[in-house]
């Protein structure tokens, strides 16, 4: 049986290999919990064991854990804006115990699922440098947004576009969007290549490589406008619901 381990630092790289020069995956967030599959002296590969994104990272960042705090499903998360959450924990980070006033923490099935609510959760990383593999205000890529937003909605999406793509339900038409439906855009050979986050059937916000940095831009049936020069810079492929 693998060891099973938790993340004691309050961001851990994800790489896919086990070098510092290798391409960043994803991050790990303070207390996510893993599966160590291999392991040298330096480096553990593992698989998260919220969302089974698999990837290298420093064996130092981990510590061994029980099966029984292993098997923990997380009772509350840092908000945005919550008290110390820029101090101490970054938004998004799980807890194993119950939210009061005193820790900051809130608890995961009282996060509202309103407009408002979803609003405020998305426009905290709006302005956030793009950054390959990111997920949080420092830095964040398109499908890091989409992935730490269904976080506060105990909600396990997968690392990368493509996969997060294989999730969720097709909309028929965008005019049916709602603010938290992900919308995905494929390149010229016809591969997804880019996700955002739908505030409704013609704004989504998403972190964008051309911009650098998280906007809120415009879209139709067709792919993403941008607000300011009003050129299409994405081609949409589907929209779909996840919650």
């Amino acid at each position: 049986m693998n060891k099973k381990m938790k993340c004691v630092v309050s961001l851990a790289n994800l790489m896919s290999e086990p070098s510092h020069k290798s391409e960043l995956l994803t991050q790990l967030w303070f207390n996510d919990k893993v599966e160590l599959i291999e392991e040298n002296e330096i480096w553990t590969f593992i698989r998260n064991k919220f969302n089974g994104t698999k990837g290298w990272a420093l064996k130092s960042q981990f510590v061994e854990t029980d099966d029984e705090t292993y098997s923990f499903s997380p009772l509350s998360i840092s908000y945005p804006g919550g008290y110390m959450a820029s101090d101490v924990f970054i938004p998004g980070t799980f807890h194993d115990e119950q939210a009061d006033e005193k820790n900051g923490f809130v608890t995961i099935q009282t996060i509202g699922r309103d407009e408002n609510t979803m609003r405020s959760i998305l426009f905290h990383f709006l302005e956030a440098p793009y950054m390959w593999g990111g997920v949080t205000t420092h830095g964040i890529d398109c499908s890091g947004l989409s992935q730490v937003f269904y976080r506060f909605y105990d909600m396990a999406l997968t690392s990368f576009a493509a996969e997060q793509f294989k999730q969720g339900v097709i909309l028929d038409f965008i005019q049916d969007a709602r603010i938290g439906d992900l919308a995905f855009f494929e390149n010229t050979d016809g591969l997804i290549s880019h996700v955002g986050v739908m505030l409704n059937p013609d704004e989504i916000i998403h972190a964008s490589e051309k911009a650098g940095k998280v906007v809120v831009d415009l879209i139709d049936h067709e792919g993403i406008i941008n607000r300011q020069s009003g050129k299409r810079t994405h081609t949409l492929r589907v929209v779909k619901r996840y919650m």
